[in-house]
């Protein structure tokens, strides 16, 4: 969760790189928005549909999907030659790395008794916060010494090492209605079109 929530802000110093790279003038940086933009609406997409299939499908396979689709979201990224490419690999970032936190807050809900919960929520909240905080320096300091293509690949690798499972993501499936997943991404795209439409 730490580094999905460092990405959030994580090419916003390297904005400016990415777009020389790419063959957009400074002058043009609205151009760029979406760069940052993208993966915050994947990220939010995501959020209300992630612990009702981990309650259907397993906590495990959920988990596993959205470091894949993390994975995926980086490597297009990273070898991205124009704005659309880049802005695709974000978005997916963005789905994979949103889909950690409902669950890992299923997660909780899982382990801890409703009465011993408040610390290790606090605690995940605490990880979102200082991801937040540290996305840009992480993000500067990989620009200043290498190419902005190195976050992504950093990243990946980074990724690989979560993805070893573990028994605190295996969840026994609870029968669920499928239609219940289909409403909830329909309210959630609908509220992510609105938000886009309102800028």
């Amino acid at each position: 969760m730490l580094l999905a929530a460092a990405d959030t802000y994580v090419v916003v110093l390297g904005v400016p790189s990415i777009m020389g790279d790419i063959g957009i003038g400074i002058d043009q940086l609205q151009q760029a928005t979406p760069i940052i933009s993208g993966f915050l609406c994947g990220y939010v997409v995501v959020l209300p549909l992630l612990g009702r299939l981990s309650d259907i499908y397993g906590r495990q396979p959920v988990f596993v999907a959205c470091l894949v689709a993390f994975a995926i979201g980086s490597v297009m990224t990273a070898t991205a030659s124009a704005l659309p490419m880049v802005v695709a690999g974000r978005t997916i970032q963005g789905l994979g790395g949103g889909g950690l936190v409902p669950v890992t807050l299923a997660l909780v809900a899982d382990i801890w008794p409703p009465g011993r919960r408040g610390l290790p929520l606090g605690v995940v909240g605490a990880v979102q916060e200082v991801g937040s905080v540290l996305g840009p320096l992480y993000g500067s300091v990989i620009v200043a010494v290498s190419s902005w293509r190195t976050i992504f690949w950093v990243n990946l690798q980074l990724r690989r090492c979560s993805a070893s499972p573990s028994p605190w993501h295996r969840h026994r499936r609870v029968p669920r209605p499928a239609w219940l997943a289909a409403r909830g991404a329909g309210t959630a795209m609908s509220s992510a079109c609105s938000c886009s439409r309102s800028r």
